[in-house]
């Protein structure tokens, strides 16, 4: 006959880990905070008044002005700037008619180099640039222009945005160029090499 050692544990009934054994009573700790966080959410903080709204017109605090007709002289600096900077054919003109934004502190000597901060398209490409009004305001203004090139041209159709803030007050106010930024991502390449 043999004999089996006891390993002080009931045959048949083997010892389980500590975390399960310790789960009902997390379970329990557990259930007795969220019970203790209710009462005191409830008891220490009643329900707020009911919120009385005046019946006066709302004032508009946004500082968004109102929305006006595009003004002429801002179509008018659009096609001298394309036809300026853009098509880098009167850059000394082009220089008069944008605004820090674009010059980036550059001087005119250095601006009349041709390397600015201003996309270039080619002038005599294009065949029409029609435009799209984005926002108008008394002082500011976004439009879209799609530059379309001849149908011969070997360049794609590009648009872009156009700003312009006007500066200046009474006789001095003028609008001037502010971006020309592309409105198409350039493109990633999809491999290397």
């Amino acid at each position: 006959m043999s004999t089996v050692a006891n390993s002080g544990t009931k045959p048949g009934r083997r010892r389980r880990p500590f975390w399960q054994r310790a789960l009902p009573w997390f379970a329990g700790l557990l259930l007795v905070a969220g019970l203790v966080a209710a009462i005191q959410a409830w008891a220490y903080h009643p329900a707020k008044k009911a919120q009385v709204f005046s019946k006066a017109p709302v004032k508009d605090v946004s500082g968004t002005p109102k929305s006006v007709k595009l003004d002429p002289a801002v179509k008018s600096l659009a096609r001298d700037f394309i036809l300026s900077a853009v098509a880098r054919k009167d850059l000394r003109h082009a220089y008069s008619i944008v605004g820090p934004e674009l010059t980036q502190g550059q001087t005119l000597k250095q601006w009349m180099t041709g390397n600015i901060a201003v996309v270039p398209y080619p002038a005599q490409d294009i065949d029409v640039a029609p435009f799209r009004v984005d926002y108008s305001y008394p002082r500011s203004a976004l439009i879209e222009v799609m530059l379309l090139p001849k149908a011969k041209a070997k360049i794609r159709p590009t648009d872009f945005y156009f700003g312009a803030k006007k500066v200046g007050t009474g006789a001095k106010a003028h609008w001037i160029v502010t971006s020309w930024v592309p409105h198409a991502s350039p493109m990633v390449p999809t491999q290397a090499g």
